[in-house]
């Protein structure tokens, strides 16, 4: 850095708009710069020139090409036209937009296309506001996407919205790419509003543009300017590229060579300078660096995309009219308004003034590929001519203009057409204009504004700027238009210390703030400092940069934050003591805190009013923002008095805010800071939201979902985007993405609480919503896939809900009294997510926050470590992680061509700390050090020193009681002898066993009494399987005994055996008549029997569930008689058969079996295993418990003497048959002691 009695050599590269404003900056300091500004045309103004013509033909000897003109808000041009002794003239923008009735529409009468498309006009101006909230978010998002969300039809985009950005902007075929914030600028930002929105028309009135003068004059003038205050202009002189940048007594050095026709073209000429400027488009900029452009600044200068266009200037009237509507017909003005008061007065003035400026030509297989043109006869001041005006222009009377007659084909007005994109050469109506009317033919690099611009350069300048001596400038930075242009410029002079010219002017200083922020973080620190010092009235001195901070700045930087804070302690030091006593240097003045209330009081009583008093939900939501961390209860009754007084607050939530806020977070084009602010923003409405907003949000469930996906796979994608999230040192980024994760946590915890509650007071009307709500984020994919699971790091939303509130318990309590099965499956399914882990694992990436609390890593906080070693044995070294192959693999995937050891070492270099992204940064600038270097400091390197044990030795049983007289110190007394012999215990386990030995004898008696008593039941046919002994009834099928009926779920289970297909949920299967079976039986409704299958299907014991029903005893079909013959068999058949044998199935091994339930069939001969009654007919004898019956055959006598006889046997068989086990039971009593005796 020169010392301060030398001036500061400053190269600027470019003498655009750009380069000769900060060249003018920098000169208003001689003492202190020395300007040299290089540029390879031979004029000054870059794009801005002026071209010659014909001025006996035309009324005019210049046309200003390139630009044109601007809007009344190009403050900095205007003011610094008037420093050089130029004035702009004022004209009123009319525009002529498409061909033929149906697609034409100007702003200076109303068209069937406008007339069309009202209703839509009216939501654009609703969508305005919501734009204004949310401009940050729509910043990233592009036109396109924006009139999609809200869908507006593609006519309305494709012909309205679309040719008015591409008009102002210069965007051309890229403007449905272009950022939707852009909109909202050009109708509501009072430094660039060039429209007025009208709800009727869309643009309210005519708007008064300002053309430019002689542009070639004001740069020469503005170049004599600059050399008079010493700089040095090299116009011909082409910047080849910079050979260095680093800081060193060279400083930068700049290779050029002189395009002058008198020197030698060949020639290549080096320089010196201190600081470097480039004031040229990025493309530009990537080349004069060359290799010397960082790993950055290539990301961030090559994500400008440039189109090349050609502009024709030509007095071809003849193309104009068959392309454009050139004039006035009534046949164009909408039928529907023609009797309109203010349509007959547009009519009326039209037709004596309607002359357009601008005209839009779209193509008709693309609507949104466009072609312009201007007039610029009737555009710029120097024709003869009146300029066109309105009827109610900004700042004039347009009545009060003098008539001049419309553009004619014997009246040659210039016109200059500009075709878009030389790739889409194939479609231009270029061909079509009179070769012989052309007078200029020049191509241009133009700039696509798409909103990826605004993603990853606008918000990242301030990483490149200022850095390696070199600064930036130009209107790519931010908008492409002349006032941005010359602004930037001056941005850049003032970040090398330079003074704003136009400080003390508002409207200027507006847009030079914006500018200076995007390109310089640091500014943000020092703006209070810079904008005080020329400020009168100073009512507290500024917040002064910490020297950390300082030390973070460019020199240059630093230089003018000293300069600035010298000067404001000099204002300081030179007030009175009474103007002195008034600049307090605390954090929050006591009036500070006083408006701060008022302001929530004065909130509170608009509330009250009707209308909530004119609060918007913008104002709701910022005063959630700014008092809801600290006044929660008073915001909160503020807005449920704003709502209840203004209904269409609510509607604005449910209709605007959250799908914005639903939108913005499963957006994967917005970054982490995006992110963050949106949480927060969500994080403190849903914190102040009565329950009435709260119910609105609750029952939004694409809001609820938006919430758990962005909780899980969004910021999972951004932690791989930033290689990671490492639990073990975290950095700012990390903190930040965990508390995306914290807020967005303690939202969806508010929510669902007032889903759980709203259950709780009205089952009946919210149990499905809560259960459709958790099943849906059940249904969410996992991005952890088969990692392992850490909480709050890589878990869903729902997972780590469990783990810290327990959701299944909540809703176990919640639906306490409700019998529905899918809470079974919920609860188990929730249960499922908890962790097995110790109290310090389960808090899993929440210990980043945690260690940030103050107490370090390795620090004993109980105060009970040892403290005998001191010096260096007490610096031990903690063990370096050394898994570094993701990091690894990062670097290879970028630099294949490198050895993986010698990253590995990179990594495990304490000053990359296992960043990929420093390493990767590193060796692509050439600063890595050498394999060899690497390799050396590894062998030197010292082994890694054991840590000592711990002082203290704690576990789960540290915090329990022991009994001290139960401890024996040395061997116990005694041997194993004595302690058999010990019988103490005997009596109490005897009268154990033998309760429980009377509990199962009574059991049994129980049951045996149970089933001489119960009769046999008939389920539609199924067999019970029952155990030998069991009785059985006496009814006779025609009692018609009606079975116990069978539970829903049963019913479900066996149709689900049966068709699967009966549950499917579609319309058809509803009208189905097994569903309509179905719905019968159970007595449930559609949607229980189509929920039911699905957490079935969920269910892990779902094939148990269903194995229960697989065996259902041997069945017969219910068509077959006894005997092979149709029909039941009756009672006069086979004689004394009863009826009753008919009911089972036969299982005999005899004959044909009758369907008794013996196995000795009805002409069988075999003798029959089962316990049947027989059958009638046959031979073989039955071995049933009845008496002989009619026909041979072992009758099934229905006696009563034979049911209490079987009962009986049944008995005493089992007394008889289980003697050995009571034998082998009380031969164990003896041995341990007890009185002998038999067991009864």
């Amino acid at each position: 850095m020169p010392t301060t009695t030398t001036p500061i050599k400053v190269a600027v590269v470019g003498a655009g708009s750009a380069g000769m404003a900060a060249a003018y900056a920098l000169t208003n300091h001689p003492d202190k710069f020395q300007v040299t500004v290089f540029d390879k045309q031979d004029v000054c103004g870059g794009m801005a020139t002026s071209i010659p013509i014909d001025k006996e033909k035309f009324g005019a000897g210049y046309i200003n090409d390139g630009v044109q003109g601007g809007s009344p808000q190009f403050y900095n041009t205007f003011k610094f036209f008037e420093k050089m002794g130029f004035k702009s003239t004022e004209v009123g923008m009319q525009i002529s937009f498409g061909k033929g009735e149906e697609k034409f529409w100007t702003n200076v009468f109303p068209s069937e296309l406008v007339a069309k498309h009202t209703s839509n006009i009216r939501k654009f101006g609703r969508i305005l506001k919501i734009i204004k909230i949310f401009e940050p978010l729509f910043a990233v998002m592009s036109v396109q996407a924006m009139l999609k969300l809200f869908r507006f039809p593609q006519d309305f985009g494709d012909r309205l919205i679309y040719p008015l950005i591409a008009l102002f902007m210069g965007t051309g075929n890229q403007t449905p790419h272009v950022s939707a914030a852009i909109l909202e600028r050009l109708f509501l930002d009072p430094s660039m509003a060039l429209f007025e929105y009208s709800p009727e028309s869309l643009l309210a009135d005519i708007p008064t543009m300002y053309a430019f003068p002689n542009l070639n004059d004001v740069y020469s003038a503005w170049k004599e300017h600059l050399e008079k205050r010493g700089a040095r202009v090299r116009l011909n002189s082409e910047v080849l590229n910079v050979k260095d940048r680093r800081a060193s007594p060279e400083g930068v050095i700049l290779c050029y060579k002189q395009n002058d026709a008198s020197r030698n073209q060949d020639a290549v000429e080096i320089e010196n300078f201190d600081e470097l400027i480039l004031a040229v488009d990025a493309d530009s900029c990537l080349k004069i660096l060359g290799n010397q452009a960082s790993w950055m600044e290539k990301k961030v200068l090559g994500n400008v995309k440039y189109f090349y266009d050609i502009s024709i200037t030509h007095y071809d009237y003849a193309y104009m009219e068959k392309c454009y509507e050139m004039k006035y017909r009534e046949d164009l003005v909408a039928d529907s308004r023609k009797n309109d008061k203010s349509t007959k007065k547009a009519m009326e003035f039209s037709k004596e003034q309607f002359r357009p400026l601008y005209f839009i030509h779209m193509y008709d297989q693309d609507p949104k590929k466009i072609e312009m043109s201007f007039d610029l006869t009737h555009y710029q001041p120097q024709f003869k001519g009146v300029p066109p005006n309105g009827q109610h222009p900004a700042n004039s009377d347009g009545s009060q203009s003098l008539p001049s007659p419309p553009a004619s084909s014997d009246y040659p007005h210039v016109y200059q057409t500009i075709f878009l994109n030389e790739k889409m050469s194939n479609e231009w109506t270029r061909s079509e204009i009179d070769s012989s009317k052309v007078l200029k033919e020049k191509w241009w690099k133009q700039q696509g504004h798409n909103w990826t611009h605004y993603l990853g350069t606008v918000p990242w300048l301030w990483a490149i700027n200022g850095k390696k001596h070199t600064h930036y400038a130009g209107g790519w930075g931010l908008v492409n238009m002349h006032e941005v242009g010359i602004t930037s410029g001056f941005a850049a002079a003032y970040q090398l210390g330079a003074d704003y010219p136009f400080n003390d002017d508002t409207n200027s200083r507006r847009l030079f703030t914006l500018v200076l922020g995007s390109t310089d973080l640091g500014f943000e620190l020092l703006q209070s400092i810079a904008m005080t010092v020329k400020v009168t009235d100073i009512h507290s001195l500024p917040v002064c940069p910490s020297p950390g901070t300082l030390r973070t700045l460019h020199p240059s930087e630093q230089a003018a934050a000293y300069n600035h804070i010298s000067s404001t302690l000099q204002y300081a030091l030179s007030l009175s003591d009474e103007k002195l006593s008034k600049l307090l240097c605390d954090r929050k003045h006591p009036t500070e805190v006083i408006i701060r209330k008022r302001v929530l009081v004065l909130a509170q009583r608009l509330a009250l009013l009707p209308k909530a008093g004119g609060l918007s939900f913008q104002v709701l939501l910022d005063l959630c923002i700014v008092f809801g961390p600290k006044n929660i209860t008073k915001v909160r009754n503020l807005l449920e008095a704003a709502v209840e007084s203004d209904g269409v607050l609510a509607q604005e939530l449910q209709h605007s805010a959250i799908p914005v806020f639903a939108s913005v977070l499963i957006s994967t084009s917005n970054g982490l800071h995006a992110i963050r602010k949106t949480v927060y923003c969500i994080k403190c409405l849903v914190h102040c939201s009565p329950p009435s907003l709260l119910d609105i949000m609750s029952k939004n469930t694409e809001f609820i979902l938006a919430i758990a996906k962005c909780y899980d796979s969004r910021l999972s994608t951004i932690a791989s985007a930033y290689g990671g999230i490492n639990i073990d040192s975290a950095d700012t980024d990390q903190k930040m993405w965990l508390y995306c994760k914290i807020d967005l946590m303690d939202s969806f915890h508010i929510i669902l609480k007032h889903i759980l509650k709203s259950v709780q007071s009205d089952p009946r009307a919210h149990t499905e919503h809560a259960f459709d709500t958790v099943f849906s984020l059940l249904n969410l994919p996992s991005s952890s896939g088969t990692n392992e699971q850490v909480p709050f790091l890589n878990r869903s939303l729902l997972a780590d809900y469990q783990d810290s509130y327990n959701l299944s318990s909540s809703l176990a309590s919640v639906l306490a009294n409700h019998d529905d099965p899918r809470l079974d499956v919920l609860e188990s399914t929730l249960r499922s997510f908890e962790l097995n882990l110790d109290s310090d694992d389960r808090k899993g990436a929440l210990r980043i926050l945690i260690r940030s609390s103050g107490i370090p890593q390795g620090i004993d906080h109980r105060g009970i470590g040892s403290s005998g070693q001191k010096g260096k044995a007490r610096a031990v070294t903690p063990v370096q992680n050394i898994d570094y192959d993701t990091q690894i693999s990062t670097v290879l995937d970028i630099l294949p061509d490198n050895d993986p050891s010698y990253i590995r070492r990179l990594l495990e270099l304490p000053q990359y700390s296992g960043d990929a992204e420093k390493v990767i940064a590193a060796l692509l600038e050439g600063q890595a050090p050498s394999p060899s270097d690497v390799a050396q400091g590894s062998g030197a390197r010292t082994a890694t020193p054991v840590p000592e044990p711990l002082p203290e030795r704690r576990n789960v049983f540290s915090e329990q009681h022991m009994d001290i007289s139960n401890v024996n110190v040395g061997k116990r007394k005694g041997d194993a002898e004595g302690m058999l012999q010990d019988r103490s215990f005997l009596d109490q386990m005897k009268q154990d066993i033998l309760r429980r030995v009377a509990e199962l004898s009574e059991s049994d008696e129980d049951l045996s009494t149970d089933d001489d008593a119960a009769p046999d039941s008939d389920n539609d046919g199924e067999v019970k399987v029952v155990a030998d002994g069991e009785g059985s009834g006496d009814e006779d099928e025609g009692e018609g005994t009606t079975s116990q009926r069978q539970k829903p779920e049963i019913i479900c289970e066996l149709a689900y055996i049966k068709d699967p297909k009966a549950f499917d949920r579609d319309a058809q299967t509803r009208r189905s008549k097994g569903r309509a079976d179905l719905k019968a039986q159970t007595g449930w409704t559609d949607e229980q029997i189509e929920g039911w299958r699905i957490m079935l299907e969920r269910n892990p014991k779902k094939d148990k569930i269903l194995a229960k029903h697989e065996f259902r005893g041997n069945r017969r079909d219910h068509s077959e008689s006894p005997g092979g013959s149709p029909g039941p068999s009756t009672p006069g058949q086979m004689g004394g058969g009863s009826t009753r044998g008919s009911r089972g199935y036969g299982r005999g091994r005899g004959g044909g079996g009758s369907p008794g339930r013996g196995r000795g069939g009805d002409h069988g001969r075999g003798r029959g295993r089962g316990r049947g009654r027989g059958g009638s007919g046959g031979g073989g004898a039955g071995d049933g418990d009845g008496g002989s019956g009619s026909g041979g055959g072992g009758g099934g006598g229905d006696s009563s003497n034979s049911n209490r006889g079987r009962a009986w046997k049944d008995r005493n068989k089992a007394q008889q048959a289980n003697h050995n086990r009571k034998r082998g039971h009380d031969k164990k009593m003896l041995r341990v002691g007890a009185n002998p005796g038999p067991s009864n």
